[in-house]
C-alpha cells in the first residue's frame, strides 16, 4: 500500500465476512413402528413405517435421498414377502420439509412361519448428507398354524350289529379340529380289527384297511365320520373295530386309535317242525271237519311266528279263536319253549266233492331256524310246512248206521267203526 504524497502506515486491518447461509442438512432415518403384522388376504398386506428428518438449522431446499432395503436377522425376510421386493427406493424430499414418511408394503400369505426381518438404510443424497445406520423391522406373522385333527366322539363306542339284509348298523364318531387354521380339509381314516375278539373284513360293509375321509369346509371345527356294518343272522360274540386317522390334505392328525364294538345282537336258533291232519276219514259236500296245526320246538331256545293255512278248492275256514284269522289263514303262534309245542284245531267247510288240501307253512319266526327258512315255499322238503287232504263226498254212505270213534285226545281221532 503506498500514497502519492506522503507515508501510509502499513499495518493490516483485519474485517470478517459473516456467513449468512445455512450448512448442508444430515438426514436420519427411524423407524415409526417397530412391529407390524403381515396380513393374510389379498389386498390386506401390513406395512412398515419410517420417518425421514432433516437435521434443525440447516438448508432447508430439496433433495432425492436414496433408500436401500435388505434381509436381515436370524429369520431374515426375502424379496417374496415385500411388495417392491429390495429394489433401491428414491425418496423426494420436498423444499422446507423439516421430516417426512414412507412405508414399506408387505406381501400377505396365510402360510405359517417365523417372523421376519429387513433392513433400511439411507445410502445417499443429493443435497447434504446421509446418516447410513441401518434400522430393522420385523415383519409379524399373523398366520396360525396348520390344522391338527382329532377323533373326539364322546358318544357310546358301541353299535348293533342287525341282522336281516339292508339293516346294519351304523357307527359315527366325530372328528374335530382342536388347533390350527381354519382352511378347507379332508380328513383320511381307516379301519382294521380291534382289541381281541375283533372284527373281520366280512364285519364291514366296505372291507378294511381302505381309506376313507371327512370333509372339512372352511371354517367348519367338526365333522362326522361313518362305518357301516354287515349285518348278519350268526350268533357270536361281540367283536371290535379301530378307527384311525390316516392324515389329512391340509394339517396333521392325532394318530391315537379309536376302538369300537359291534354288538352282537342275533339270538340262539330255535328248530321249529310243523304238522298237519284232517280229523276225519271223508267229509260230506258241505260238512265241517277240524284241520289240527301243530307247531314243535326242539330248541334250544323259545320261539314265536306265523303259520300261513291255505284252503284248497271248496275249503274255507271258520274257526276264529287262539290267534287263528279265518279271512286271511294267518295264525300267531308263541313263543314256545325249547322241547314244547303248541296247536289250534281249525273248524273247515268243505264245500265241493273231490279230495281237496289244506296246506301250512310257517312263514316267519322269532329266531333262526337251523334247518329250515320261514315263507320260503312248501315243496322244498324242508319240515317248517305239511299239507293233508280228506275225500269229500256227495252222500254221506252209511247214513243211518252208528259211527263208533275212539280219540286219543280230545280232538284226535284215531279209529272209526260202522256198525
Amino acid at each position: 500500500m503506498s500514497s502519492t504524497f506522503g507515508t501510509v502506515d502499513t499495518t493490516p486491518v483485519t474485517a470478517v465476512i459473516l456467513n449468512d447461509d445455512a450448512p448442508p442438512p444430515v438426514f436420519t432415518l427411524q423407524l415409526a413402528e417397530n412391529v407390524t403384522t403381515e396380513g393374510t388376504g389379498a389386498g390386506n398386506g401390513g406395512t412398515a413405517a419410517f420417518l425421514i428428518r432433516r437435521s434443525l438449522v440447516t438448508d432447508l431446499s430439496a433433495a432425492t435421498v436414496t433408500v436401500a432395503v435388505a434381509a436381515a436377522g436370524t429369520n431374515p425376510a426375502s424379496a417374496d414377502d415385500l411388495v417392491d421386493g429390495f429394489a433401491v427406493r428414491q425418496i423426494e424430499f420436498p423444499a422446507g420439509a423439516d421430516f417426512l414418511t414412507f412405508s414399506l408394503p408387505f406381501v400377505p400369505d396365510a402360510l405359517f412361519e417365523p417372523d421376519e426381518s429387513v433392513s433400511v438404510a439411507l445410502v445417499s443424497s443429493t443435497f447434504g448428507t446421509v446418516d447410513t445406520t441401518p434400522v430393522t423391522a420385523v415383519i409379524l406373522n399373523d398366520d396360525l398354524p396348520p390344522p391338527v385333527f382329532a377323533i373326539t366322539s364322546t358318544g357310546p363306542r358301541s353299535v348293533a350289529e342287525g341282522t336281516a339284509a339292508d339293516t346294519g348298523g351304523v357307527f359315527t364318531f366325530t372328528v374335530s379340529r382342536v388347533s390350527g387354521d381354519l382352511g378347507a380339509a379332508q380328513v383320511f381314516f381307516s379301519t382294521q380289527g380291534g382289541p381281541a375278539p375283533s372284527a373281520v373284513l366280512d364285519d364291514l360293509v366296505e372291507g378294511m384297511g381302505n381309506l376313507f375321509w371327512v370333509d372339512f369346509a372352511q371354517g367348519q371345527l367338526t365333522g362326522t365320520g361313518s362305518v357301516l356294518i354287515a349285518p348278519d343272522s350268526t350268533l357270536e360274540t361281540d367283536e371290535s373295530v379301530r378307527i384311525t386317522l390316516d392324515g389329512s390334505t391340509y394339517g396333521t392328525t392325532d394318530t391315537t386309535p379309536y376302538d369300537f364294538t359291534i354288538v352282537n345282537d342275533d339270538l340262539a336258533p330255535a328248530d321249529l317242525s310243523l304238522s298237519l291232519v284232517v280229523n276225519a276219514e271223508e267229509v260230506v259236500a258241505g260238512g265241517t271237519a277240524d284241520v289240527v296245526v301243530r307247531v314243535d320246538n326242539a330248541g334250544p331256545t323259545s320261539a314265536g311266528g306265523t303259520v300261513r293255512l291255505t284252503p284248497g278248492l271248496g275249503v274255507s275256514f271258520l274257526g276264529t279263536s287262539e290267534g287263528f284269522d279265518p279271512a286271511t289263514g294267518l295264525w300267531t303262534f308263541g313263543p314256545i319253549a325249547a322241547g314244547g309245542f303248541v296247536e289250534i284245531a281249525i273248524e273247515t267247510i268243505f264245500a265241493t266233492v273231490g279230495t281237496p288240501d289244506v296246506v301250512a307253512e310257517i312263514i316267519t319266526a322269532s329266531v333262526l331256524d337251523p334247518d329250515s327258512t320261514p315263507g320260503n315255499g312248501t315243496t322244498n322238503g324242508e319240515d317248517d310246512s305239511a299239507a293233508a287232504s280228506v275225500p269229500v263226498t256227495s252222500v254221506a254212505p252209511f247214513a243211518e248206521d252208528l259211527v263208533l270213534a275212539v280219540f286219543e285226545d280230545d280232538r284226535t281221532c284215531t279209529s272209526r267203526w260202522r256198525v
